[in-house]
């Protein structure tokens, strides 16, 4: 009988057990079309793809960002965004086997002097007029520790992309996605 009892306690911890692990997965941060540091959560509305040719290489650029690039241009103040404009998450990539027609797709490494040679991250933008007047370096790739950053690109469709990335940094963990659609500006 006692058995039988322990047995039973044991079924029903086990079955309660697993259960309760399926309620903890909604207090986790939502990652898609979001990033988070240190358990803050920072969300993405928008993608940009922006690709500069220059000596036979091509340099792209991706940014993520919560507020619209309205224009795109070389110099400070060329580049115009919505007035909602509040953070973005930058990676750049030079490519130096000539000019390419496309972001390449892959899993890349940071490596500081290679092809995945910088990231940043900015907050904080004040606007005047559709220009950014300044803003917050939150993060840039001086705090990679130990070069711990990777990003996967994945061409999901045309214009559509799935970026994935995570960071070891000085500012602890960073991790997110971003799955959509993505606008392109081409720069001489």
């Amino acid at each position: 009988m006692k058995t039988t009892i322990y047995f039973r306690l044991l079924i029903i911890t086990l079955f309660a057990c697993s259960c309760s692990s399926n309620d903890d997965s909604n207090n986790e941060p939502n990652q898609t079309n979001s990033f988070n540091i240190n358990g803050t959560n920072y969300e993405l509305e928008n993608a940009y793809i922006i690709k500069t040719e220059l000596n036979n290489n091509t340099i792209y650029a991706i940014a993520l960002t919560k507020g619209e690039v309205l224009t795109m241009g070389n110099g400070q103040n060329e580049t115009t965004y919505s007035n909602d404009f509040s953070h973005s998450f930058s990676f750049g990539f030079q490519y130096n086997n000539g000019i390419l027609s496309e972001l390449p797709i892959g899993t890349y490494e940071y490596d500081g002097n290679g092809v995945f040679n910088s990231t940043n991250i900015k907050n904080q933008y004040v606007m005047e007029n559709n220009l950014a007047v300044s803003y917050n370096n939150v993060f840039n790739q001086s705090d990679i520790v130990a070069n711990e950053g990777r990003i996967i690109i994945a061409k999901l469709s045309d214009g559509n992309y799935n970026f994935n990335f995570n960071f070891v940094t000085a500012l602890g963990q960073i991790n997110g996605s971003y799955t959509g659609s993505t606008t392109e500006f081409v720069l001489q």
